[in-house]
């Protein structure tokens, strides 16, 4: 079976660095790409060909809320998970992002939290999501869905 392709978009590079590794590591998963804000996700989407994104709320230039309304029109199945801390302290800013479309959230791990902790929480929370919601690739347009294909197929 292929792994599966994550999208991780995130300002923070200590966090795009903590979810490269921590999906690296695990043999389903694989980075399909990173990016630091909404803008660059949205055209990386096309090329990476991602199974889900996970996407921070709060980012420059285009932060997650906006960016949610963007991949919605052409990927309206394409799975979501809003990795963010603003899912625990903004509860409205994650019932906007569920209504926008994302598919699920997971609270990044606050300061309470040591880097071993942090750690063990993401691998305990987020992966297992990741998991769930891309048990079929039947949420990819049929474009993307040949792309893939072939990439197997190479």
């Amino acid at each position: 079976m292929n792994p599966i392709r994550v999208l991780i978009v995130d300002d923070s590079a200590a966090v795009r660095r903590t979810l490269r590794t921590l999906i690296s590591e695990d043999p389903e998963l694989e980075v399909a790409g990173v990016a630091a804000n909404g803008r660059i996700a949205l055209a990386m989407i096309e090329q990476s060909v991602p199974a889900l994104v996970t996407l921070d709320l709060e980012m420059p230039e285009m932060d997650g809320l906006v960016a949610l309304e963007h991949p919605r029109y052409s990927y309206p199945r394409l799975p979501v998970i809003i990795f963010s801390s603003t899912t625990e302290r903004g509860a409205a800013a994650t019932l906007e992002a569920l209504s926008r479309g994302a598919t699920d959230y997971v609270t990044k791990p606050s300061g309470l939290f040591g880097p071993g902790e942090a750690l063990h929480s993401i691998r305990r929370q987020l992966l297992p999501k990741i998991k769930t919601l891309c048990k079929t690739e039947s949420f990819l347009p049929s474009s993307l869905r040949a792309r893939t294909e072939h990439r197997k197929s190479q």
